[in-house]
């Protein structure tokens, strides 16, 4: 099957994207955030996360609007590099944005995120969207970490406890894909702290001292080299499985019109 290729935004001039979203007005921001994963790039989960919205508008087409990369970092902030936002500075953000892009004549907005607090950050920014009466019902997130889909596949495929199995399918997509080739070896180890205590710095406030003491070297203990049949299989079922999500959407919002 051919895709189409990708519609970047920042590739348009303002009269052709207004002539050219006029038949299919749909468009997915990334929304990414700087994360440690022990010696590997910050930026990984950035990249990870572009390369499977640019995946995913290929296949859907979709306009692919530039990446929002400052996500909800901040139980991160004790780790060099690990700047971002608080959740309610980022709700005012994507709203903002959004309403630009609806403004514009956007008719659907699709939100990707692979990031670790990446719903927390930007559910509130859905919702308020979603309820507004110009908007309602027509933002749709989709986070990878929270999927319970990609969540089992994980449990399905690794032999990494409870926490680090999303860590785990996250970094052997990335060696599938290449997408830290260059810049850091993915082979070392890094102690995770207690399951226990890290879920209840999940449930306690998250406060970033107390995460760094934890877990100093972040939050992975597996070495992931060697993957590369599990990447590429987890990458296509997350891949098919998003664009079923989409396409469902999609569909439901051009029968609502």
């Amino acid at each position: 099957m051919e895709y189409s290729q990708v519609k970047r935004v920042t590739e348009y001039c303002f009269s052709r994207l207004r002539n050219e979203m006029a038949d299919r007005p749909f468009l997915l921001l990334p929304v990414s955030a700087l994360e440690p994963f022990g010696n590997i790039p910050l930026g990984a989960i950035c990249r990870l996360n572009d390369t499977i919205c640019e995946e995913l508008c290929r296949r859907a087409d979709l306009f692919l609007a530039p990446s929002f990369a400052y996500g909800y970092s901040t139980p991160f902030i004790s780790f060099p590099g690990c700047s971002g936002l608080h959740s309610a500075t980022m709700e005012r953000s994507l709203f903002d944005c959004c309403s630009a892009w609806f403004f514009h004549g956007f008719k659907r907005i699709i939100l990707v995120t692979c990031s670790m607090n990446g719903a927390a950050g930007i559910e509130p920014a859905v919702q308020r969207l979603n309820h507004h009466r110009r908007f309602r019902n027509s933002v749709q997130l989709f986070s990878l970490q929270d999927d319970i889909f990609f969540r089992t596949l994980c449990e399905e495929k690794s032999a990494v406890k409870e926490v680090g199995r999303n860590e785990w399918g996250l970094l052997v997509m990335m060696e599938y894909k290449h997408v830290v080739s260059g810049h850091g070896k993915m082979e070392s180890e890094v102690i995770v702290p207690d399951h226990t205590a890290l879920k209840r710095w999940q449930k306690c406030g998250r406060d970033p001292e107390k995460l760094k003491k934890m877990a100093p070297h972040a939050l992975f203990n597996h070495p992931v080299t060697g993957h590369g049949d599990a990447g590429r299989e987890l990458y296509s079922m997350v891949i098919n499985h998003f664009q079923e999500k989409i396409t469902a959407f999609l569909v439901e919002g051009i029968h609502a019109a």
